[in-house]
């Protein structure tokens, strides 16, 4: 079993629109890595938008064209804007600093 565990909360503002978001820190999974979890809107009688990210700098970051991972990331945060959800950063060991 998997134990992860809490090690901050803060909420934040987030994107140009000034949404606020609850963003969580926490470690446990299987790398030593403390990964984030942003908490947006109200979402308490469905069930809420979930995305799951692997952080990658290049695109996340710097909007590298190599990869779509800072567009799907954008993508995702700004429908949890709308709707409400929770979006799970998961810290890499090494990253995807370049791709080939």
């Amino acid at each position: 079993m998997i134990t992860c565990r809490v090690k901050n909360s803060v909420d934040i503002p987030i994107l140009s629109e000034g949404h606020i978001g609850s963003f969580v820190s926490f470690d446990g999974f299987i790398s030593p890595n403390e990964h984030i979890a942003i908490v947006m809107g109200e979402y308490k009688n469905k069930s809420p938008l979930v995305r799951i990210h692997s952080e990658c700098l290049t695109g996340d970051i710097f909007g590298s064209h190599r990869c779509d991972c800072g567009a799907q990331l954008q993508e995702a945060l700004q429908k949890m804007c709308d709707e409400g959800g929770v979006l799970l950063y998961l810290r890499q060991e090494g990253g995807h600093v370049l791709n080939s």
